[in-house]
């Protein structure tokens, strides 16, 4: 019988796994924080580094959902469109959440 993953050990799991299957093109740090917003992207011209922040008091799926729809934005920050939520963003955020539904943290199917 498979050990269930605690909320935090799914969240750390995730961060690998996006740093290892979605590699960015620059460095990334990701800190869980209270903000207003769910979640936030920026990218540092002077660190050449992104910088995503993920409200600390959201439950954990939420939370899970806001690192994949912040990193899509890091994966598409410098593609031409102005909208945040352009269709370059749109096809990596799919993308991602497509992998991610396979995934099941590094366990195999029969361990849910």
């Amino acid at each position: 019988m498979a050990q269930k993953l605690t909320a935090n050990t799914k969240y750390v799991r995730l961060l690998a796994w996006l740093r290892r299957t979605f590699p960015l093109q620059h460095p990334v740090r990701v800190r869980r924080v209270q903000i207003k917003d769910c979640g936030t992207c920026e990218f540092n011209d002077d660190t050449n580094r992104f910088h995503i922040q993920i409200d600390c008091r959201q439950c954990s799926a939420l939370a899970r959902d806001s690192l994949i729809h912040e990193w899509a934005h890091a994966l598409t920050w410098f593609c031409p469109a102005d909208d945040d939520h352009c269709a370059e963003w749109g096809v990596a955020y799919a993308r991602i959440y497509r992998e991610y539904l396979k995934w099941n943290y590094g366990r195999g199917p029969e361990e849910n």
